[in-house]
């Protein structure tokens, strides 16, 4: 990946990630990515200033936007099936600076972010 805000290559992402679910059959995993649209968000030790934690200023966490009724469904155990598909298919584009994932609407996502 080449720019990080590149969205064809994070709609790429979200897709291999989509079909590795499919191969594990995680259909309902599959299905919530498949609402999903994915966004990079630079953390630079913001949202996780935990020392030693290894977030650093150079560090990203992925964020899957979705529809306002499909936030309750993603549970902690889907979403961490979804994060360990999400970070395979990110390392294979060299993306080893994302070191996790958040779930949340537009409107929720945004206001995080500029918090």
């Amino acid at each position: 990946m080449t720019s990080h805000d590149d969205d064809e290559d994070l709609d790429l992402v979200l897709g291999q990630a989509h079909e590795l679910l499919g191969d594990a059959d995680d259909l309902f995993a599959q299905r919530l990515v498949q609402a999903s649209r994915l966004h990079l968000r630079r953390d630079g030790g913001f949202f996780h200033p935990i020392p030693g934690d290894n977030w650093r200023s150079d560090t990203y966490e992925a964020v899957l936007e979705v529809p306002q009724a499909l936030v309750s469904e993603f549970t902690s155990e889907v979403t961490d099936r979804i994060w360990t598909k999400l970070q395979a298919v990110l390392h294979r584009h060299n993306r080893e600076d994302v070191f996790g994932v958040v779930v949340g609407t537009g409107a929720s996502t945004a206001a995080r972010g500029s918090a």
